[in-house]
């Protein structure tokens, strides 16, 4: 985008030099023309006085009628050659304005596919924005789970423990309660012997 706007300031550039140097031939054009209308003017004059009024010998006219016919073509010369540069001025102006129009329907497309780039680049942001905000929900409830979790994995050992605790203390009362039960029945039939 920024290459076109270049390209566009410099066409523009480029053809105000091209307006200005038109302009100065142009000037140039006309005085030249003026000047060829003053030779033509003289050259009349001087064809139709003639040497007769004893100013100017024949000799003197005919110098100066050579020199102003020799003006005449240089001016006229100079005229074509300042044609010519306008012609090819113009021709180059007419060429950039071509490809200013070119490049301008270029940076409208590009600005176009920009624009819907750009509203896309916006769309994905803020679907991004909500998948983030999603994720922390489900960081957070992991998090709570796994919280949870380690309750209840302290609770299950700690009601293992007391399970171990009472299994033991059941072995440990039926020893007990076995060990008692064969002392009484000893000390009874020590007491009591059968007849």
């Amino acid at each position: 985008m920024e290459k076109e706007k270049a390209k566009s300031r410099d066409l523009e550039s480029t053809c105000k030099e091209h307006l200005v140097v038109i302009e100065r031939l142009s000037d140039e054009y006309q005085s030249a023309m003026v000047q060829i209308e003053e030779l033509q003017d003289q050259l009349e004059s001087a064809e139709h006085d003639g040497p007769s009024d004893g100013h100017y010998t024949q000799d003197e006219w005919d110098a100066q009628l050579a020199d102003a016919s020799a003006r005449e073509e240089e001016y006229e010369s100079r005229i074509d050659e300042i044609q010519g540069e306008i012609d090819d001025l113009r021709n180059d102006q007419a060429a950039y304005e071509s490809d200013r129009k070119r490049w301008e329907a270029e940076a409208a497309a590009l600005q176009a596919k920009f624009e819907d780039k750009h509203d896309e680049f916006v769309k994905a942001m803020d679907d991004l924005e909500q998948l983030n905000s999603e994720n922390e929900v489900i960081v957070k409830t992991l998090e709570s789970y796994e919280e949870s979790a380690e309750a209840l994995r302290g609770q299950a050992e700690d009601y293992g423990n007391s399970r171990v605790k009472y299994s033991a203390l059941q072995i440990d009362y039926k020893v007990r309660s076995s060990f008692v039960s064969t002392s009484l029945r000893s000390n009874h039939h020590r007491r009591f012997p059968q007849s």
